[in-house]
Protein backbone atom coordinates (compact mmCIF):
# COMPACT_ATOMS: atom_id res chain seq x y z
CA UNK A 1 0.00 0.00 0.00
CA UNK A 2 1.47 3.22 -1.24
CA UNK A 3 1.79 6.49 1.14
CA UNK A 4 0.10 9.27 -0.13
CA UNK A 5 0.95 12.86 0.67
CA UNK A 6 -1.46 14.66 2.45
CA UNK A 7 -1.49 18.54 2.77
CA UNK A 8 -2.97 19.71 5.73
CA UNK A 9 -4.33 22.89 6.33
CA UNK A 10 -6.24 24.46 9.12
CA UNK A 11 -9.86 25.58 8.04
CA UNK A 12 -12.48 27.77 9.45
CA UNK A 13 -15.94 27.19 9.06
CA UNK A 14 -18.17 30.90 8.05
CA UNK A 15 -21.94 30.34 9.05
CA UNK A 16 -24.42 33.69 7.67
CA UNK A 17 -28.02 33.88 6.96
CA UNK A 18 -30.72 36.09 5.94
CA UNK A 19 -32.32 38.38 8.58
CA UNK A 20 -36.15 38.65 7.84
CA UNK A 21 -36.08 35.43 6.01
CA UNK A 22 -39.36 34.28 6.66
CA UNK A 23 -41.35 37.42 6.52
CA UNK A 24 -39.56 38.56 3.31
CA UNK A 25 -40.33 34.93 1.78
CA UNK A 26 -43.44 35.56 3.16
CA UNK A 27 -44.11 38.85 1.12
CA UNK A 28 -42.74 38.12 -1.77
CA UNK A 29 -41.53 34.65 -2.60
CA UNK A 30 -40.26 34.81 -6.16
CA UNK A 31 -38.56 38.35 -5.73
CA UNK A 32 -36.75 37.17 -2.47
CA UNK A 33 -35.09 34.64 -4.02
CA UNK A 34 -34.43 36.37 -7.15
CA UNK A 35 -32.21 39.12 -4.93
CA UNK A 36 -30.70 36.01 -3.05
CA UNK A 37 -29.33 34.41 -6.37
CA UNK A 38 -28.34 37.67 -7.32
CA UNK A 39 -26.30 38.13 -4.15
CA UNK A 40 -24.95 34.57 -4.36
CA UNK A 41 -23.94 35.13 -8.20
CA UNK A 42 -22.31 38.61 -7.44
CA UNK A 43 -20.66 38.97 -4.21
CA UNK A 44 -20.46 35.50 -2.25
CA UNK A 45 -19.67 33.37 -5.35
CA UNK A 46 -16.27 35.29 -6.46
CA UNK A 47 -15.34 36.05 -3.19
CA UNK A 48 -15.39 32.73 -1.83
CA UNK A 49 -13.35 31.68 -5.16
CA UNK A 50 -11.15 34.07 -4.20
CA UNK A 51 -10.18 33.38 -1.02
CA UNK A 52 -9.73 29.47 -2.03
CA UNK A 53 -12.99 28.39 -0.29
CA UNK A 54 -15.85 26.36 -0.98
CA UNK A 55 -19.38 26.34 -0.53
CA UNK A 56 -20.43 23.65 1.57
CA UNK A 57 -24.02 23.75 2.25
CA UNK A 58 -27.20 25.88 1.10
CA UNK A 59 -30.25 25.84 3.09
CA UNK A 60 -33.34 28.28 2.47
CA UNK A 61 -31.91 31.31 4.37
CA UNK A 62 -28.14 30.10 5.35
CA UNK A 63 -24.82 29.19 3.86
CA UNK A 64 -22.12 27.61 5.13
CA UNK A 65 -18.70 28.05 3.71
CA UNK A 66 -15.26 26.78 4.13
CA UNK A 67 -12.04 28.95 4.05
CA UNK A 68 -8.84 28.07 4.51
CA UNK A 69 -7.96 30.69 7.71
CA UNK A 70 -10.31 33.06 9.94
CA UNK A 71 -8.89 36.14 8.23
CA UNK A 72 -9.76 34.44 4.68
CA UNK A 73 -13.27 34.27 6.39
CA UNK A 74 -14.06 37.37 7.06
CA UNK A 75 -12.05 38.57 4.09
CA UNK A 76 -14.41 36.50 1.61
CA UNK A 77 -17.54 37.45 3.40
CA UNK A 78 -17.27 41.59 3.20
CA UNK A 79 -14.43 41.91 0.73
CA UNK A 80 -11.18 43.09 1.56
CA UNK A 81 -11.54 46.87 1.19
CA UNK A 82 -14.39 46.35 3.87
CA UNK A 83 -12.11 44.17 6.15
CA UNK A 84 -9.18 46.50 5.79
CA UNK A 85 -11.25 49.46 6.87
CA UNK A 86 -12.12 47.26 10.13
CA UNK A 87 -8.59 46.29 10.69
CA UNK A 88 -7.66 49.96 10.64
CA UNK A 89 -10.67 51.23 12.96
CA UNK A 90 -9.68 48.62 15.50
CA UNK A 91 -6.09 50.11 15.29
CA UNK A 92 -7.58 53.21 15.59
CA UNK A 93 -9.08 52.66 19.33
CA UNK A 94 -6.26 50.39 19.91
CA UNK A 95 -2.70 50.99 18.20
CA UNK A 96 -0.88 48.67 20.35
CA UNK A 97 -2.89 46.05 19.39
CA UNK A 98 -0.37 43.60 17.99
CA UNK A 99 -2.59 41.06 16.03
CA UNK A 100 -4.24 43.53 14.33
CA UNK A 101 -1.33 44.87 12.62
CA UNK A 102 -0.10 41.52 11.52
CA UNK A 103 -3.51 40.73 10.53
CA UNK A 104 -3.53 44.01 8.76
CA UNK A 105 -0.51 43.30 7.26
CA UNK A 106 -1.34 39.96 4.97
CA UNK A 107 -4.76 42.47 3.99
CA UNK A 108 -1.91 44.49 2.79
CA UNK A 109 -0.25 41.56 1.04
CA UNK A 110 -3.67 40.72 -0.50
CA UNK A 111 -4.72 43.58 -1.50
CA UNK A 112 -1.38 44.66 -3.13
CA UNK A 113 0.32 46.94 -1.05
CA UNK A 114 3.41 45.19 -0.51
CA UNK A 115 5.50 48.03 1.32
CA UNK A 116 2.85 48.60 4.14
CA UNK A 117 2.34 44.74 4.31
CA UNK A 118 5.57 45.11 5.45
CA UNK A 119 5.53 48.13 7.68
CA UNK A 120 2.28 46.35 9.55
CA UNK A 121 4.34 43.17 9.90
CA UNK A 122 7.23 44.82 11.38
CA UNK A 123 4.74 46.63 13.67
CA UNK A 124 3.19 43.81 14.96
CA UNK A 125 6.75 41.98 15.33
CA UNK A 126 7.93 44.71 17.40
CA UNK A 127 5.12 44.88 19.71
CA UNK A 128 4.94 41.00 20.38
CA UNK A 129 7.98 39.45 19.14
CA UNK A 130 7.52 36.27 21.05
CA UNK A 131 4.21 35.81 19.89
CA UNK A 132 4.56 36.63 16.59
CA UNK A 133 8.02 36.01 15.28
CA UNK A 134 7.64 32.57 13.78
CA UNK A 135 4.31 33.43 11.05
CA UNK A 136 5.96 37.25 10.14
CA UNK A 137 8.93 35.68 8.81
CA UNK A 138 6.68 34.84 5.55
CA UNK A 139 4.86 37.52 5.46
CA UNK A 140 7.54 39.70 5.21
CA UNK A 141 9.44 37.39 3.29
CA UNK A 142 6.80 37.45 0.54
CA UNK A 143 5.89 41.07 0.31
CA UNK A 144 9.61 42.01 0.01
CA UNK A 145 9.45 39.20 -2.60
CA UNK A 146 6.45 40.95 -4.31
CA UNK A 147 8.37 44.41 -4.24
CA UNK A 148 11.43 43.10 -5.92
CA UNK A 149 13.46 42.66 -2.73
CA UNK A 150 14.64 39.22 -3.50
CA UNK A 151 18.36 39.54 -1.31
CA UNK A 152 16.32 41.09 1.54
CA UNK A 153 13.37 38.17 1.54
CA UNK A 154 15.76 34.93 1.03
CA UNK A 155 17.07 35.18 4.99
CA UNK A 156 13.43 36.20 6.15
CA UNK A 157 11.74 32.71 3.89
CA UNK A 158 14.17 30.89 4.79
CA UNK A 159 13.86 31.32 8.64
CA UNK A 160 9.50 30.59 7.90
CA UNK A 161 10.95 27.31 6.53
CA UNK A 162 12.57 26.72 9.64
CA UNK A 163 10.03 27.45 11.87
CA UNK A 164 7.69 25.80 9.69
CA UNK A 165 9.05 23.25 7.61
CA UNK A 166 6.02 21.30 6.67
CA UNK A 167 4.30 24.74 5.33
CA UNK A 168 4.78 24.77 1.70
CA UNK A 169 4.36 28.79 0.62
CA UNK A 170 7.44 29.46 1.81
CA UNK A 171 9.54 27.19 -0.38
CA UNK A 172 7.31 28.72 -3.39
CA UNK A 173 8.14 32.38 -2.46
CA UNK A 174 11.82 31.13 -1.91
CA UNK A 175 12.43 29.39 -4.90
CA UNK A 176 10.42 31.93 -6.62
CA UNK A 177 12.88 34.68 -5.07
CA UNK A 178 16.24 31.78 -6.48
CA UNK A 179 14.50 31.68 -9.62
CA UNK A 180 14.55 35.51 -10.08
CA UNK A 181 17.77 35.91 -9.16
CA UNK A 182 19.02 33.62 -11.31
CA UNK A 183 20.24 31.10 -8.58
CA UNK A 184 19.02 28.03 -10.62
CA UNK A 185 21.21 25.41 -8.57
CA UNK A 186 19.54 27.20 -5.07
CA UNK A 187 16.01 27.27 -6.38
CA UNK A 188 15.60 23.71 -7.85
CA UNK A 189 17.20 22.74 -4.49
CA UNK A 190 14.12 24.43 -2.64
CA UNK A 191 11.97 22.75 -5.34
CA UNK A 192 12.87 19.15 -4.56
CA UNK A 193 12.19 19.88 -0.70
CA UNK A 194 8.60 21.14 -1.58
CA UNK A 195 8.09 18.24 -3.33
CA UNK A 196 8.69 16.23 -0.09
CA UNK A 197 5.78 17.69 1.24
CA UNK A 198 3.55 18.33 -1.57
CA UNK A 199 3.66 17.34 -5.32
CA UNK A 200 2.07 20.76 -6.22
CA UNK A 201 4.56 22.85 -7.22
CA UNK A 202 2.39 25.63 -8.91
CA UNK A 203 -0.77 26.15 -7.24
CA UNK A 204 -3.69 25.26 -8.82
CA UNK A 205 -6.20 27.20 -6.15
CA UNK A 206 -6.83 30.55 -7.51
CA UNK A 207 -4.47 33.16 -5.26
CA UNK A 208 -5.58 35.73 -2.99
CA UNK A 209 -2.96 38.74 -4.11
CA UNK A 210 -5.03 41.17 -5.93
CA UNK A 211 -2.31 42.27 -8.54
CA UNK A 212 -2.10 40.29 -11.28
CA UNK A 213 1.28 41.94 -11.34
CA UNK A 214 2.39 39.92 -8.35
CA UNK A 215 0.73 36.87 -9.30
CA UNK A 216 2.80 36.68 -12.83
CA UNK A 217 6.11 38.12 -10.54
CA UNK A 218 4.96 34.64 -8.31
CA UNK A 219 4.00 32.06 -11.20
CA UNK A 220 7.25 33.20 -13.11
CA UNK A 221 9.33 32.77 -10.41
CA UNK A 222 7.91 29.02 -9.83
CA UNK A 223 8.44 28.27 -13.51
CA UNK A 224 12.20 29.39 -13.78
CA UNK A 225 12.58 27.43 -10.78
CA UNK A 226 11.44 24.28 -12.59
CA UNK A 227 14.12 25.03 -15.05
CA UNK A 228 11.33 26.41 -17.33
CA UNK A 229 12.10 29.27 -19.73
CA UNK A 230 10.46 32.47 -20.18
Amino acid sequence: MSAERVERRLAAILAADVAGYSRLMGLDEAGTLARLNALRRELIDPNVAEHKGRIVKTAGDGILIEVPSVVEAVACALGIGAMIALVDRALAFNPSYARGWFVSGFLRLWAGQAERAVEHAEMALRLSPRALARPTSWLVGAALFFGRHFEEAVPRLRVAIEDSPHFPTPYRFLAACYGHMGLLDEARAIIARLLAITPEVIPTYPLPFRDPQHRELYYSGLRLAMGEAE
